[in-house]
């Protein structure tokens, strides 16, 4: 439990869960706890489920045939959320697959969905292969597509600068950069089609998301920074 680590940044998360799936933790159940009940929560998962397991007795049970699960913890605004993910049940046994009802994060209407993004599976340009990203959902995109006609038609230049903002701030994964490029465009054919004069413009570059460290805190380091702050 003293390696376990919790982020206070989203787009770290949304990096480890898709590292964890990419490595055969493919099924997963989720959830949220208050931060006084999180000791509790670690106690239990590593008791039933060898949650907090070191890196060497992750190795010895695949050597042994036997599966694995991963934890991602998410602290936000005083309540922490938690993905417990699973290898798939060919890939060894796990008593995680006896107790608990998991979804498949690569069958469409279980995959992982994270604050209006979801984990999919796209193909890969100029391949037949497909590779695992990160997306708006089709209601986030949409919510964003309004923002943008409604900034637009009001003149305000603020709320287009405020919305084109907003847009650019999305985790720089490939699939969220696509749709942000779609929703740029969608922007400038609202700006010309308003007659607006002089309207903000979005950025020229999109910028991807390079590879982030496990930046995080320990639980202990956590628990302290809150009653410090009570």
């Amino acid at each position: 439990m003293k390696n376990l680590l919790i982020y206070n940044r989203l787009v770290i998360v949304l990096q480890r869960i898709l590292d964890a799936v990419n490595n055969g933790h493919t099924h997963y159940v989720c959830g949220s706890c208050s931060i006084d009940k999180i000791e509790q929560l670690l106690a239990n998962f590593d008791m039933n489920y060898q949650a907090c397991a070191s890196r060497y007795q992750r190795l010895k049970r695949v050597r042994m045939g036997l599966g694995n699960v991963h934890l991602v913890l998410w602290y936000n605004h005083g309540v922490v959320y938690w993905w417990l993910l699973a290898t798939a049940p060919e890939l060894g046994r796990h008593p995680i697959h006896e107790t608990d009802n998991l979804k498949n994060a690569l069958v469409v209407g279980e995959r992982i969905e994270i604050n209006g993004y979801e984990l999919v599976r796209l193909p890969k340009k100029g391949t037949a292969q497909t590779k695992l990203t990160w997306r708006m959902t089709s209601s986030k995109f949409e919510n964003f597509h309004n923002g943008i006609v409604e900034a637009v038609r009001s003149r305000s230049h603020q709320r287009m600068r405020n919305i084109l903002d907003y847009l650019w701030m999305c985790p720089g994964f490939n699939g969220i950069r696509v749709q942000t490029g779609n929703l740029a465009a969608m922007y400038r054919a609202e700006v010309k089609h308003a007659s607006v004069k002089d309207a903000p413009m979005p950025r020229k570059r999109l910028y991807y998301l390079n590879r982030i460290d496990h930046i995080g805190i320990s639980v202990k380091q956590l628990l302290s920074q809150v009653k410090a702050k009570t």
